[in-house]
């Protein structure tokens, strides 16, 4: 089929799905609900040269049209929005799109809806279409995960690295909770504490020291294996910074 003919055909079938098609300056423009999606006419026709399938060529670029009308008329529902730990650039070539926020040198705070079994991370076009900016997703953010609790306790009876109690589906984030970080404190006495991130699951508290410091590295090269990794590195977490901790700025505990 040559390129005029292809065109044609790809044109009066988007016709009978969408509100009105149109080929300007070597492009297909969808107009639908009020919005204007284009396709370049060399990219979808080089695409159908390549595999010589128009029905594949179609469905597929039907699908990615109505992927972004969901995606532009998406409402978002505020009461679900919550903060979720994440390593940087989790989503790969996706990452840009998503509204985040740095939290340590090798981890980010995103923001997702809370849909049950799942999370739907928003994207900066979410909060342009809503009316919505970064700082009004953080406070209500802030304010969503607040609702989750969760208590610290210690791995072993005598090394007291401490870890979640209870499994829930938030996880690490929990870290941005008022009542863990009313426990970090406890467990630092108001100094300062250890912090692992291993995995989506798995959060470490330690006292701030070479001797935990040594547990906690094993514990995180064990951990981030297990399941979705987070972060291999231990942070020392003092005055709401989180950094990565240096062995030379460790505090000597002698354990007997």
């Amino acid at each position: 089929m040559n390129k005029e003919s292809f065109i044609n055909r790809f044109c009066n079938d988007l016709k009978k799905l969408f509100d009105s098609i149109k080929v300007k300056d070597n492009n297909i423009y969808i107009i639908e609900k009020g919005m204007d999606i284009y396709i370049p006419v060399e990219d979808i026709y080089r695409e159908y040269m390549m595999i010589n399938d128009y029905k594949v060529i179609k469905e597929k670029y039907i699908q990615l049209i109505k992927n972004e009308i969901l995606r532009c008329n998406h409402k978002i529902d505020t009461s679900t929005i919550i903060p979720v730990i994440r390593r940087k650039d989790f989503a790969g070539r996706n990452d840009k799109m998503f509204v985040k926020k740095n939290l340590g040198a090798d981890i980010n705070i995103y923001y997702a809806e809370d849909r049950g079994e799942l999370l739907r991370y928003i994207t900066y076009g979410d909060l342009e279409n809503n009316n919505l900016d970064l700082e009004e997703v953080e406070k209500i953010a802030t304010e969503n995960i607040n609702r989750f609790g969760n208590t610290l306790v210690p791995m072993d009876n005598e090394i007291k690295v401490f870890g979640l109690k209870f499994e829930n589906e938030i996880g690490i984030s929990v870290f941005l909770t008022d009542a863990i970080q009313k426990q970090i404190n406890k467990i630092g006495k108001n100094r300062g504490v250890l912090i692992g991130f291993p995995n989506e699951t798995m959060f470490l508290v330690a006292e701030d020291n070479k001797f935990y410091f040594d547990i906690m590295q094993d514990l995180a090269k064990y951990g981030i294996h297990l399941e979705k990794s987070v972060s291999d590195k231990i942070y020392r977490y003092k005055n709401g910074k989180l950094q990565f901790a240096d062995i030379g700025d460790l505090h000597l505990k002698v354990v007997k």
